[in-house]
């Protein structure tokens, strides 16, 4: 019998209709998989920098990219016609393309692991109570990956998009900025595809270990009792190397981490792994190998210092690196007999291994091997006295000059000779082991194993990450953020070399939190945040971790950042009834107009980070920057009120919408603005009166308390007096008076600013 395929467009019978049924006898109907190329978004770009225009301050004003230069742009344009604002935005965009490439590196990665773990027919399915696992996927390419096999097409889309735009960005190639701004929102938009096969996978695999997510609050004290035991020392963001680890002490019959073996992890991707101490950001790995605490080193591909390397060589540490992305010139004993590769490790100090599984087992054996002679070592060699180690210090401040984050060092070693200890802690709790202190020094003070020391005064609070929020959760949520009774969705990002006060930023997320808002975090950012102390002697974890309206979550790490953009599109689906598939400039005008929702910057970013950031913006979704990304030169501001038109889904009518969202890509310069600016950027045109009114209380509230006075903008966010705050009626009805506002002759909450969706929409 031939194959039998019935596919029904839509059938209607009395109360019940059909739509989109399809039923194949023989055969497997494959889903479309037509994802948009370079171009084929580029409207909606165009229709996001209209609106949001592009304020460019060209700080790369040489090129030499190619031997016709060097060009000085600052005079005329470059030989192969670009100028100075088009050069500045092609080396972002290519800052963009590295930080893609990063990701997908990690992701291609990741699915040969998992294909040969899992099988390449195992269900991507990470819960029964999430129906589209892959949101932005499904999205962006029309395509839901059903097996892990799936994921290869999707990878090499990303690639073949990759590619094309890096031959964009070569001489004689695209100039206008513009059109290179559209390329660099695409390569973001990318990143998160790329992000969410890594952390799909990484799901999966740890639903195949049997480990939950279930956030907890975990306290961790680096502590010299941990060189009582083997310890092996784990640097990188995945968190299958620890899987991997413990499978070989379970196949030795070695117990669990801790019985008789410690394993360490300096990662930002913390769970409740029974028995594994997380010790947060990858920069406490320096410390802890200065201590001399770990017997072999693992380092994988993400966020690994060259220093981590020079100190474990300097310290006598084994190191194996599994990726071949960092391998430091190390030797390749993937081939070798298993003594063998051992031998090479002890004499060289530093090998690569390409399967995980052979470089766990080595490292297992290698610390059983040599911790006993290690332990004499370090003991005869370390010498933790603090005075005897700035015993030579003249004060002479070299250190202070080089420092990243402008630490005081040598006020604290003043004190420090006083008999004063608490300034060096501080210093302590925001160094970010650069090591340049160290390394400028003239009198070789040993300034890191000052800091190692006091690291021990330091209890490191971390939250481990959640599980990815169900269809019912955001059913739950969706609708109060929508409608504006949740002021607000606040994603935080970033890593920790922030120069301004960390106190300051981890304040922001208090402060969003005590007025309702939902709190993301990420990557190192999650960390530090942990680190704070409410005036109860509480983390926010511990006292905003209740889910709902004013909670704060873990979620994981930076590629973690795709659930973020994925729990944007599942609103518009399970409570809008958006379709996803294939569905971007919908969903994204969706996003823009009624999902309040921002990200905050803050502090340095990476090129991975970079591109994440990019994604959300084509997304609809604003960031806001700190200081040090002032160097991007760029930002998206809406300074023309008049172009905040959009479309009325019921009439076809324009109508005004108010500068809602105001700014798309928005440089702050204080904590303080960054906070009042996270609170303007979460109202929407789509917000309810009820919503609006919350939305304006808080933006009222905080500018009076850092400005003493009404927002000058103010009347640009009221449509009616019903969005007024009713606790600041009289103040804000007196203010509307003295500029000459008027009521909305229309109020539209139900609008777009995209023709094509309008259209799509009546048809």
């Amino acid at each position: 019998m031939d194959d039998i395929k019935l596919k029904i467009g839509e059938l209607s019978t009395g109360n019940i209709k059909v739509e989109g049924f399809e039923v194949s006898i023989g055969e497997v109907v494959k889903e479309e998989f037509n994802p948009p190329d370079v171009l084929d978004l580029r409207c909606w770009d165009v229709l996001l920098v209209s609106r949001y225009l592009p304020k460019i301050v060209p700080t790369f004003t040489q090129c030499a990219l190619c031997t016709y230069g060097p060009c000085d742009l600052t005079k005329m344009r470059g030989v192969c016609g670009i100028d100075s604002y088009g050069n500045h935005v092609r080396i972002l965009t290519l800052a963009v393309s590295l930080g893609l490439s990063n990701i997908t590196n990690r992701a291609i990665k990741m699915y040969k692991i998992s294909r040969e773990v899992l099988g390449e027919d195992y269900d991507v399915k990470i819960s029964p109570e999430i129906t589209i696992s892959t949101p932005n996927i499904s999205l962006i390419t029309g395509y839901i990956p059903k097996k892990i096999k799936d994921f290869e097409k999707i990878l090499n889309y990303v690639l073949n998009q990759n590619s094309k735009i890096q031959d964009s960005l070569t001489v004689f190639r695209e100039y206008n900025p513009l059109d290179l701004a559209s390329r660099m929102l695409h390569l973001g938009m990318l990143s998160h595809i790329s992000c969410e096969i890594v952390d799909t996978l990484e799901l999966l695999m740890l639903k195949n270990s049997g480990i939950e997510l279930t956030p907890q609050i975990v306290k961790v004290k680096v502590s010299l009792e941990m060189l009582e035991k083997p310890t092996i020392l784990y640097v990188g963001e995945s968190l299958i190397p620890i899987l991997k680890v413990l499978s070989i002490l379970k196949r030795m019959n070695l117990g669990k981490p801790g019985d008789f073996i410690n394993i360490i992890a300096a990662s930002c991707n913390v769970a409740n792994i029974e028995g594994v101490v997380f010790l947060g950001s990858p920069i406490y790995a320096i410390p802890i190998i200065r201590l001399g605490i770990p017997d072999v080193v693992i380092i994988d591909d993400t966020c690994i210092s060259g220093r981590i390397v020079e100190e474990c060589i300097k310290h006598s540490i084994s190191i194996i690196t599994i990726s071949d992305s960092t391998t430091f010139l190390a030797q390749n004993i993937s081939g070798k007999d298993i003594n063998e590769k051992i031998d090479n490790l002890l004499k060289s100090g530093i090998v690569y291994v390409d399967n995980i599984d052979n470089a766990v087992e080595i490292a297992v054996l290698t610390c059983l091997k040599i911790h006993g002679k290690k332990i004499i070592n370090i003991v005869k060699n370390l010498n933790l006295d603090a005075l005897n180690i700035v015993k030579d210090c003249d004060y002479c401040g070299e250190c202070v000059k080089v420092c990243p984050l402008n630490l005081d060092i040598v006020d604290a070693i003043k004190k420090l000779r006083d008999g004063n200890e608490e300034a060096i802690v501080n210093i302590v709790k925001r160094c970010v082991w650069c090591g340049l202190c160290e390394d400028k020094c003239p009198k070789k003070v040993r300034l890191l194993t000052l800091f190692s020391k006091y690291l021990q005064n330091i209890e490191i609070s971390i939250s481990t990450r959640a599980s990815p929020l169900s269809d019912q959760v955001i059913r739950s949520i969706g609708a109060p953020i929508v409608l504006g009774e949740i002021p607000g969705v606040i994603a935080f990002v970033g890593c920790l070399n922030i120069r301004e006060s960390v106190e300051d930023i981890v304040k922001i997320v208090h402060e969003l939190l005590k007025r309702g808002f939902i709190v993301i975090t990420s990557g190192c950012i999650s960390q530090l945040v942990g680190k704070y102390r409410t005036e109860e002697g509480l983390s926010l974890y511990e006292e905003y971790g209740e889910l709902g309206r004013g909670c704060i979550i873990n979620i994981g790490t930076c590629t973690a950042l795709s659930e973020v953009s994925g729990i944007a599109i599942r609103v518009a689906n399970i409570f809008a009834g958006r379709k996803i598939k294939g569905n971007y400039e919908e969903i994204a005008d969706y996003i823009l107009n009624r999902v309040g929702a921002c990200g905050i910057g803050w502090g340095a970013s990476t090129h991975k980070i970079l591109s994440i950031a990019v994604g959300f913006l084509r997304l609809g979704i604003p960031i806001i920057v700190g200081p040090q990304c002032s160097k991007l030169g760029i930002s998206l501001e809406g300074v023309d009120v008049e172009k905040f038109v959009g479309i009325d889904m019921k009439t076809g009518k324009k109508v005004p919408t108010g500068p809602a969202p105001q700014h798309l890509l928005y440089l702050a310069k204080t904590p303080e603005e960054c906070l009042i600016m996270a609170v303007k950027l979460c109202i929407r045109p789509g917000d309810t009166s009820k919503g609006r009114a919350v939305k304006l209380s808080h933006y009222i509230d905080l500018y009076k308390k850092f400005y003493g006075k009404l927002p000058p903008d103010l009347h640009l966010f009221i449509r009616d007096e019903t969005d007024i705050p009713i606790t600041y009626k009289d103040e804000v009805m007196q203010y509307l008076k003295e500029v000459g506002w008027k009521p909305w002759e229309y109020i539209s909450t139900d609008v777009t600013i995209s023709e094509r969706v309008y259209s799509q929409y009546r048809k």
